[in-house]
């Protein structure tokens, strides 16, 4: 399920239950409702921008102050009076001079850097994951299993054993470099 559909869910449970629920439990789905809709905000506004799509000036501060991006005070202030929009590639605005044309361009590219360094520490992350899993995918297949064929040897990497296990009716082999599993792989019997 979506964080969208959890949304929307738990929005719809809180409005039923509200009047019934005591006022320490109304409070904690408040603040959960609102971190979730400001995640969904944040997310939606990050793809919009990314994608081409224009924000409105207030939804580009807000992933201004996300990303942890510094701003004056001067800019903050000037950049809601001055500009409507911010996309990608420009901007709508009334008439700005140069030197604000130039302060809102660096803004938004330390921004898109921002979310893109962003996107790979989640793709780092993702794969780490992934990592562990097929670790500890492995270690109950070793644990469990039993070794039909092994063969070890050294080579650049290190040194490198193939298992080949039988475990609840598959055929696995796992290959590991210096005693960390670098791949797991499932056969039918």
């Amino acid at each position: 399920m979506s964080l969208k559909a959890k949304y929307e869910t738990l929005k719809a449970e809180f409005k039923a239950a509200r009047n019934t629920l005591p006022q320490a439990e109304c409070e904690a789905m408040r603040l959960t409702l609102n971190q979730m809709n400001k995640v969904i905000q944040i997310t939606d506004a990050t793809e919009t921008l990314l994608s081409g799509g224009s924000i409105e000036i207030g939804t580009f501060l807000m992933l201004v102050k996300h990303y942890n991006i510094t701003i004056t005070n001067s800019f903050n202030e000037w950049v809601q009076q001055d500009v409507v929009n911010v996309s990608k590639t420009g901007y709508d605005s009334y008439k700005i001079n140069k030197t604000k044309v130039k302060q809102l361009h660096e803004v938004k590219e330390r921004l898109l850097a921002a979310i893109e360094e962003s996107k790979q520490q989640e793709k780092v992350e993702e794969i780490a994951q992934v990592d562990r899993e097929m670790n500890e995918q492995a270690k109950v297949i070793r644990r469990e299993g039993v070794i039909t064929d092994r063969s070890d040897f050294q080579d650049g990497r290190g040194m490198v054993t193939n298992l080949w296990i039988e475990h609840k009716g598959c055929n696995w082999w796992i290959m590991m470099v210096n005693g960390e599993v670098v791949s797991l792989k499932q056969n039918m019997k």
